[in-house]
């Protein structure tokens, strides 16, 4: 499957996600969009220690500093 993208739109019955595989998808959870950013090596950095310091993913870093600009 080298070289392929992905098909836009409805995902294929092999990439539902499996509770026993323990992979990592590349199709978001229902209801979620994936997003890709760059960030600069020092953002990164500080996102990541932050993470660790309040035993979280950086999604959820980042998703709550969103909800919290976005939506408060």
């Amino acid at each position: 499957m080298r070289g392929r993208k992905p098909i836009i739109g409805k995902r294929p019955a092999s990439a539902q996600p499996s509770a026993s595989s323990g992979k990592q998808s590349f199709w978001p959870p229902e209801g979620y969009k994936r997003l890709t950013i760059n960030l600069p090596e020092v953002l990164h950095t500080k996102l990541k220690l932050a993470a660790i310091k309040e035993d979280r993913t950086a999604t959820q870093v980042v998703v709550d500093l969103l909800v919290k600009e976005l939506l408060d």
